[in-house]
């Protein structure tokens, strides 16, 4: 039993009087991003941030609200380095200053990956001297956000980056891995409390090399001096890693035409080595599962599917039944190039969220939505989306729904790119 909560902005002072639900996941509006905050009983995790509108907007408020009432983010997971999931952290961590007297709201800790976790052979301990900052600049790259809000560029220079101002804010910074990257080699799984683990299955180590020897490559094209610790390094990592160009697959179009059965005319045939994602960046994103008393949480990021079928096989030997969750966050907002039909076969779920107002890719692709309805179909599926397309109006065929067993949740035009699920 679920409920889909649909607000005005204006109303997000009512959100915890209007519920009582031990567990809710509210999607914000952040373009073609994400911004999710999930809330298991006592303890509330923040999955990337959108960009700095997404923050100003929508999430800042509801953020003060939880502070007014005694409550903390126990969490900030960063999935990776990309504009539409950092510039609200970074909105965020900049207005509530120090991690000792938040101005916001209190954070336990953050799990980021950046430049100071990457295992690089000539990288030596230590900071440069105050007077000795390399004279050296990174070409920037603009980013602009959907919904038309002005550039949220993540520049190249000192304290503008997520990880200095992390270390700005004197952040507790990846500590359930001891400082150290988040990877599912390590400290799995992590223990929250009594009721609550998260299991990390992406970034592996040989993730994290690779990102690193793309690193490498890159910054010695503009800088051939000594790498350290320093946060001059931070910025040039996330510069040069959400510069990183990234596959493109828009096999679905803007519409549906021909024909009432979409999933039929959107069957893909997927083949692993032609179609999937093979961005270094997106395959560090950090993937996680949930496990809250008797309920399970898939959240994929940006994930690259053959790397997540591998680690859940590892959960789940044998493969001898599907792996249920109870939500799945599809990975990369919908986009085929990272939702194999082999990995939305293996895992099954009852509620799919898409983080996307589909504007500049298109997604969530059809042929993703084909796969998923196609996975399970003696079991109701319900798909849940942040905003409405157009072009979704053929999946609210009514009989579309009943021949393939799915509903469709979509936010009020007036609360454009926010919807909250209770479980």
């Amino acid at each position: 039993m679920c409920k889909v909560k649909q607000l005005d902005y204006d109303s997000y002072s009512t959100l915890s009087a209007m519920s009582s639900k031990e567990i809710q996941i509210e999607m914000f509006p952040a373009g073609n991003g994400d911004a999710i905050l999930i809330s298991l009983g006592k303890s509330r995790i923040l999955v990337d941030g959108g960009y700095s509108s997404t923050y100003k907007r929508s999430l800042k408020l509801r953020l003060e609200e939880i502070a007014a009432e005694g409550g903390t983010l126990s969490h900030i997971i960063v999935t990776h380095i990309d504009a539409d999931h950092i510039s609200g952290i970074i909105k965020l961590l900049q207005d509530n200053g120090m991690h000792s007297s938040p101005q916001v709201i209190p954070i336990g800790q953050i799990w980021h990956n950046s430049y100071r976790h990457l295992y690089l052979p000539d990288k030596i301990d230590g900071e440069f001297a105050s007077d000795s900052k390399p004279d050296v600049e990174i070409p920037t790259k603009q980013h602009i956000d959907d919904a038309d809000e002005a550039s949220q560029d993540v520049s190249f220079r000192q304290g503008t980056s997520l990880g200095a101002t992390i270390l700005e804010g004197g952040y507790k910074w990846n500590n359930d891995f001891h400082g150290k990257a988040v990877s599912s080699d390590i400290s799995n799984p992590v223990r929250i409390d009594e009721d609550l683990t998260l299991t990390v299955l992406s970034p592996t180590y040989t993730d994290l090399e690779k990102m690193g020897k793309k690193w490498l490559d890159e910054i010695s094209k503009w800088y051939d001096g000594e790498l350290n610790e320093d946060a001059f390094f931070d910025d040039a990592f996330e510069k040069l890693m959400d510069g990183e160009k990234k596959p493109s697959l828009q096999r679905s179009g803007r519409d549906v035409s021909g024909g009432r059965d979409w999933v039929t005319k959107y069957l893909p045939e997927w083949n692993e080595s032609r179609d999937e994602d093979n961005s270094i960046t997106n395959g560090s994103s950090i993937t996680f599962l949930i496990e809250y008393k008797d309920k399970k949480f898939l959240f994929l990021g940006d994930a690259i599917p053959s790397k997540v079928y591998a680690q859940l096989a590892l959960l789940n030997p044998g493969l001898s039944e599907p792996f249920h969750v109870d939500v799945l966050k599809v990975a990369h907002h919908g986009s085929l190039t990272n939702n194999s039909p082999n990995l939305l076969n293996m895992v099954h779920a009852d509620h799919y969220l898409f983080s996307s107002n589909g504007k500049r890719h298109h997604h969530p692709h059809f042929e993703t939505l084909s796969l998923i309805v196609r996975s399970n179909p003696e079991k109701l599926k319900k798909f849940y989306f942040n905003y409405y397309q157009e072009r979704f109006r053929i999946l609210k065929d009514y009989d579309m729904q009943v021949k393939y067993n799915y509903e469709v949740y979509f936010p009020e035009k007036r609360v454009k790119g926010y919807l909250k699920l209770e479980l």
